[in-house]
């Protein structure tokens, strides 16, 4: 065991798995049982802008509350919110009640990096970890997540499975959302027992900030926006995509959602070396342009092989700098602004999905299959850019320390 695997980091990213498994679950199969319970495209895509509309307000409260009230109070509210909403996917197929439960905790919202608490989580583990191994630590947890988020887009598959010895189309989703509530039920259980620090919050507000940290999270917002503007238009209907362009059953699609997260268990610790190498920023910026020819040229492949296979190097490409973007911003933040400052940017990020999810339903209703994954290129070269022209001289302590 590492070094740095204290018991609390430990329990952290056990958390962290957690919660991934479930969105896992969720973003193999969520569209496709959606529809299957008969959902429109565009009325699957308002309820994932809804969730990701809840997912924003739970990120910037979670995250400017954490800093004043305590980090680890976010995980276990959300975790109890998980539970309830993973609880009733199993009690109602009503159109209305699905909407209502999937918006109120977010759960629609596709967020396999962690969820609307990852602002409070990023705060809570850069208080246990030194500078020097923030960008590791931060790859673990990330590597943790993606594993267990494709546990889950692979038990897709049980559907299929289940349906083979005989099980109703529907009622074979039951045993997933079972699997759900479990998982929240662990992660409640986890975060009880994940120490904080205490500190002396009575007299501090809940929102104040340094004049540097202010301008950091102003930019961070900006090009949270633009990217996740592209992210939200693609990324949700994936699984759905597929459904539709080749017809593939949800076994299949589970295994290519599977092998996507599995895959970045491997890029994370790629993108560590690379911002090692080149610098944090370089490595952010780098590996977003070979993902935007591929995400662009996704929607053209002409078999559901090549498709897979575009769609797996893709994510491959494109998720190694999750990590880095986490621990750069950490770095570069003062500890009792962290939270705040991850929460504005991570708000920043959560927002398009009001809206973005809605205009794909729509895309994809009347046949444009290829215009979100075309749009949601464009918007994320266009955040590269701007990302670099903003931070390319900032550096966090380790990279001022290594000069």
């Amino acid at each position: 065991m590492p070094q740095w695997m204290t018991r609390e980091i430990a329990l952290i990213i056990l958390n962290r798995g957690l919660r991934s498994f479930i969105f896992g679950i969720l973003f193999a199969v969520l569209a496709i049982y959606l529809s299957k319970v008969g959902m429109t495209s565009i009325q699957i895509g308002i309820v994932i802008a809804l969730s990701g509309g809840t997912a924003a307000v739970w990120t910037l409260g979670g995250g400017l509350l954490a800093d004043r009230y305590g980090r680890k109070k976010m995980l276990l509210a959300y975790g109890v919110a998980i539970t309830a909403s993973s609880a009733c996917l199993l009690l109602t197929r009503d159109h209305v009640l699905l909407t209502t439960i999937l918006s109120a905790s977010a759960l629609a919202s596709f967020a396999p990096g962690g969820g609307p608490v990852v602002a409070a989580e990023q705060a809570l583990l850069s208080d246990k970890v030194s500078s020097v191994r923030r960008t590791t630590v931060f790859a673990a947890i990330s590597l943790v997540g993606s594993f267990a988020t494709a546990i889950g887009a692979y038990s897709g598959a049980i559907t299929t499975f289940l349906q083979g010895f005989g099980w109703n189309e529907i009622d074979s989703y039951e045993p997933l959302f079972v699997a759900m509530v479990v998982s929240a039920l662990l992660s409640v259980a986890v975060a009880l027992v994940i120490k904080e620090p205490p500190r002396n919050r009575q007299n501090r507000p809940i929102v104040v900030l340094s004049p540097r940290s202010k301008w950091v999270a102003s930019r961070l917002f900006f090009t949270g926006v633009i990217d996740y503007a592209g992210t939200s238009l693609s990324g949700p209907f994936f699984a759905y995509w597929f459904y539709l362009r080749f017809d593939a059953d949800p076994a299949f699609i589970g295994i290519i959602m599977g092998t996507n997260f599995l895959l970045a268990t491997i890029s994370y610790p790629i993108g560590v070396k690379l911002a090692q190498r080149f610098g944090v920023v370089r490595a952010i910026v780098g590996s977003r342009i070979p993902y935007v020819v591929l995400v662009m040229s996704l929607p053209f492949s002409p078999t559901l092989g090549i498709a897979a296979a575009t769609y797996l190097l893709r994510g491959f490409v494109g998720i190694m700098d999750v990590p880095l973007r986490l621990s750069y911003t950490m770095g570069i933040i003062p500890s009792d602004e962290r939270a705040s400052v991850a929460a504005i940017g991570q708000f920043g990020r959560r927002a398009p999905t009001i809206l973005s999810p809605i205009i794909s339903g729509a895309l994809l209703q009347i046949g444009l299959l290829f215009l979100p994954f075309a749009s949601a290129g464009l918007l994320q070269l266009s955040e590269a850019g701007l990302f670099y022209k903003f931070f390319r001289k900032i550096k966090p302590p380790e990279e001022i320390s290594s000069t």
